[in-house]
């Protein structure tokens, strides 16, 4: 709660911003209403959903320790300096034309990358700016991503646009066209994100055909457990018929165990 108290404070008031919020109000009365229902309901019925609730619980948890597990794998990685390429993700611009801080992690963290691979062999990636542009833009966010980075002086020869992107699976989709138009190998790169979305980001890049880890650029402490929440539930969102399939069970067994405590009690 007091997380949510401090990113309301500090971001806009979004759906998306108030998952922390959702979930500390679930946590407060959530004991209330189950205990409420305990008085009110007959004991095969509190049986029935008190299984359902429990247990779907327990394999949500399931899903959040495994993703939990990747996030930290994901931050330990260290890539190797052999890479051709570095694809940057693009992010919203403020104003419509100025790369926002959080897009600039993201950039300075591939940059930072492929300037400390070229010290170390000779040889410079090409960074690929992936990004279009939205409603709200008057130029693609790919634009605004390598003005900044020829603003730092990487070498412009090494920097390469994608501008028709609108989702992370574009981001990888057009980017893995522009690399092999360019005739680079599509498994000798990276890409670049926010430390969030690295996981999901790297889902996208292995449906896209392209077998690459990411680097994440660091998310401020306090916004970063509403981002996490937010990846999480977009992994969940990928996998619906076995969720289908789990609640069933679910259902099937609550099921089960309010008539065996129907019986006994007779």
């Amino acid at each position: 709660m007091w997380n949510a108290l401090l990113v309301w404070h500090r971001e806009q008031h979004s759906l998306a911003n108030s998952l922390t919020l959702g979930l500390g109000i679930y946590i407060i009365i959530s004991p209330f209403i189950l205990n409420g229902l305990k008085t009110l309901l007959p004991k095969g019925v509190y049986i029935f959903l008190i299984d359902i609730e429990k247990f779907t619980v327990l394999y949500l948890i399931g899903w959040l320790i495994c993703f939990g597990l990747s996030f930290l794998v994901y931050r330990l990685i260290k890539p190797k300096y052999d890479k051709d390429y570095v694809i940057a993700l693009g992010a919203g611009l403020l104003n419509g034309n100025q790369i926002s801080p959080l897009l600039k992690k993201r950039v300075q963290r591939g940059l930072d990358f492929a300037n400390a691979q070229y010290t170390a062999t000779g040889h410079y990636p090409y960074m690929i700016m992936s990004g279009g542009q939205g409603n709200d833009e008057t130029i693609p966010e790919a634009q605004a991503m390598a003005a900044y980075a020829q603003s730092v002086g990487y070498p412009t020869e090494y920097i390469l646009t994608e501008q028709a992107s609108k989702t992370t699976f574009q981001n990888m989709q057009f980017s893995k066209k522009l690399l092999l138009q360019k005739g680079l190998n599509p498994n000798k790169g990276i890409f670049v994100t926010s430390d969030y979305h690295v996981f999901r980001a790297g889902i996208f890049a292995f449906d896209n055909g392209l077998k690459i880890n990411g680097l994440g650029a660091r998310t401020r402490l306090y916004f970063i457990y509403n981002a996490l929440i937010r990846e999480y539930i977009a992994i969940l969102a990928r996998y619906k018929k076995l969720h289908v399939v789990v609640l069933a069970l679910i259902i099937l067994f609550a099921l089960a165990d309010s008539l065996i405590s129907i019986w006994f009690i007779k």
